[in-house]
């Protein structure tokens, strides 16, 4: 295999290249922060949200502070009804915001951005309806992540162009809690109930109190962002307006200020066969019940492997792999896996037919990273290499990480949760899937053209005559046309171009935080019980010297917590336990991560009820339900129905790892008489969508 030193050949057009490099510094100014709240009540007999006030602050010409509102207008409400009420409010509220946003971008000779602090789940099914329902389909646009959060929204109102972002996706935290960080006033006080309903109107001392409250939500989510702005500007260079997520902020941040290499992109043949190795977290569970139990978790566990040596620029695909050279290759590989049925704690991760990632015993084949299979091999697998694509290897991430770990451990304040924060977001970007939806807005005649040209997530309708297309923004128009027309699909070319993204690091990082916790779930002497991504519920505490405050090494959860032991504790499936402990103060604390239930909802009694076969039903009020097809959100009750559900057999208090025995081989983009039958499939399935 290749040395550290092997460079990349016969390296494609520099056209065709979508590849990491180190940016450089610039000098220009930074934008216009703007920040918009949306404040809804439900109509009465109904749980839908209904927008009826809008608040928007900003830093006028001046550079002093302004907050403007727009009020559902009662008059207009009474006399017209609450459409045109409605309508009436977005109207004067885009008008003015498209006046500000020229005034500002002209003064300052920059762009504005708007940022609303959860544009993605709420705030943006009202924006967006509202600039479907009055301006052209044409002038507004959004992108979508699969889960059909909004990113980003824009549109174009009075020839001026209007960009709002969501806050909530760099900042991942509550607005009071951003506040707080970035040392700035929040919010005046709690939400109250009574405000989410029309009859407010009638009462003009309780309506200002509701209005006061809206205004100073934008004022607060204002002074936060322009001190976030400035801390990022002066320390990083980067300016929080041109980014979207705290994983390109983080990307940003690492290529400005600690990137002296260029990180190649991979094509899509290269991403298709190394994602398919690409698992995450390892969560298994391996006993039900237990007492007197140790918690611990790893200090930053993904920014600890991301110390090590990284696949940098690829080599070549090598289409066998002998079994005598597999210690000197780096990168991933197709292989034959056995595990033996002896092994109660399987290591190595296997993701099933439903997509379900499962740590079973058994033979079958996979795609893995390398580093991880030589790790299994040293506890009992068999692993036989059958092809793979190699790398060289590099120390990528050494600066980012001891820069951010330094101020983590020594800073307060904002500085910290800066630091704490990007630790944790880097690699992820490399990881991203290549998945993107963008909206067309069509009316009837252009429906159909857009059905025959491009593959359509869902239509919704927004009024009549008037669709919304969610499009997967990724595809590429050259398999648009392969697909309508009788072309040899092996030749299908755009598989040798590179796309913007390098799973082979995430996926490292991810197989070397699955190296790490191998060496607790396999030390001598121990009883597991369960494991997750970074932590672990053991028998008896650990040794001292695998317990501190440095990077990489254990913490004692329990000691957060004032305890100094887990009294009981009951394990029903993967991110499905609870436990029990008496603290130093001697009072009784139950905590509980149930999936689909709120983090610690559950008392232990329910865990141990469920445990036994029961069902439980939870209610949680005032939840927040959103429908992306009707555009609509609505506060109600949920509930959700809690049992146990795992793949595993329990004897005697352990669960029994599920046992495969398969041919399965994932797909080869190598193989090109698999290439085919892929596009034949993805063929069919474009037709039957017309159809």
């Amino acid at each position: 295999m290749s040395n550290n030193n092997t460079t990349i050949k016969n390296n494609k057009a520099i056209s065709n290249r979508r590849d990491f490099t180190p940016l450089k510094y610039s000098k220009g100014k930074l934008m216009n922060i703007l920040t918009m709240d949306i404040e809804t009540m439900k109509y009465p007999g109904n749980t839908v949200q209904l927008p009826v006030l809008i608040t928007i602050a900003h830093l006028n010409v001046s550079n002093k502070q302004e907050i403007t509102t727009f009020l559902l207008d009662k008059k207009i409400l009474s006399d017209k009804g609450l459409n045109y009420a409605i309508d009436s409010m977005w109207m004067k509220m885009f008008n003015y915001l498209s006046k500000t946003v020229e005034s500002l971008n002209k003064k300052n000779s920059n762009k504005s951005v708007i940022f609303m602090h959860n544009l993605g789940a709420f705030d943006g099914f009202f924006l967006f309806q509202a600039l479907i329902n009055l301006f052209d389909r044409k002038d507004s646009q959004t992108i979508i992540d699969k889960e059909h959060d909004f990113i980003q929204i824009t549109a174009k109102i009075n020839n001026i162009q209007l960009v709002w972002k969501d806050s909530l996706r760099i900042f991942d935290v509550k607005l009071d809690e951003l506040c707080q960080t970035f040392e700035v006033k929040g919010k005046l006080n709690k939400y109250n109930d009574k405000w989410n309903n029309l009859e407010l109107f009638n009462d003009v001392k309780e309506l200002q109190i509701f209005i006061d409250y809206a205004k100073q939500d934008s004022l607060a989510l204002l002074n936060a962002l322009i001190k976030a702005q400035q801390i990022y500007w002066t320390n990083y260079n980067v300016d929080i307006s041109s980014i979207w997520s705290t994983s390109t902020l983080s990307l940003k941040i690492f290529r400005l200020n600690f990137l002296n290499k260029i990180i190649p992109s991979l094509t899509r043949a290269q991403d298709y066969y190394i994602r398919k190795g690409y698992f995450g977290g390892a969560t298994d569970h391996y006993k039900l019940y237990g007492e007197n139990l140790y918690y611990y978790d790893i200090n930053s566990l993904y920014p600890s492997v991301m110390l090590k040596l990284m696949p940098l620029n690829y080599i070549k695909y090598h289409s066998s792999i002998k079994k005598e050279n597999f210690n000197n290759f780096f990168g991933f590989c197709l292989a034959e896996i056995e595990c033996p049925k002896n092994i109660n704690i399987p290591l190595l991760p296997y993701r099933n037919s439903n997509n379900d990632v499962i740590y079973p015993t058994g033979i079958w084949k996979g795609v893995y990273f390398s580093e991880l299979l030589k790790t299994v091999i040293k506890h009992g697998y068999k692993v036989k290499p059958i092809d793979g694509h190699e790398f060289s290897k590099a120390y990528l991430f050494t600066n980012y990480v001891n820069h951010f770990y330094d101020i983590k451990k020594n800073a307060k304040g904002p500085t910290r949760f800066i630091a704490k924060m990007h630790l944790n977001q880097l690699y992820g970007y490399f990881g991203r899937s290549q998945e993107l939806i963008i909206t067309k807005n069509v009316n009837d005649e252009e429906l159909d053209h857009i059905l025959h040209t491009r593959i359509v997530e869902t239509i919704i309708t927004i009024k009549t005559g008037s669709y919304v297309a969610l499009m997967k923004g990724n595809l590429n128009h050259e398999l648009i046309h392969l697909l309508n027309h009788t072309v040899d699909l092996t030749n299908y070319k755009n598989l040798e171009r590179n796309v913007k993204t390098n799973v082979a690091i995430a996926a490292a990082v991810t197989a070397y935080a699955q190296i790490e916790m191998i060496k607790y779930k396999t030390l001598p002497g121990y009883e597991v019980y369960y494991s997750d991504t970074d932590s672990i519920f053991l028998n008896k505490p650990l040794p001292k010297k695998k317990v501190g405050k440095e990077l990489g090494l254990m913490k004692n959860e329990l000691i957060q917590l004032n305890a100094n032991s887990i009294d009981k504790a009951c394990f029903l499936g993967s991110k499905k336990y609870g436990y029990r402990f008496t603290n130093k103060d001697n009072q009784i604390i139950d905590k509980s991560i149930f999936s689909g239930a709120k983090r610690d909802s559950l008392t232990f009694e329910e865990i141990e009820k469920i445990s036994k076969g029961y069902t439980i039903t939870k209610t949680y009020p005032n939840t927040f339900m959103r429908n992306f097809r009707k555009m609509q959100i609505a506060i109600k009750d949920r509930k959700i129905s809690l049992s146990i559900s795992t793949n595993k057999k329990l004897i005697n208090n352990n669960y029994i790892p599920p046992r495969i025995i398969t041919d399965y081989d994932p797909i080869n983009l190598n193989n090109h008489s698999i290439i085919n039958k892929t596009f034949k499939t993805i063929k069919l399935l474009f037709k039957r969508l017309l159809n």
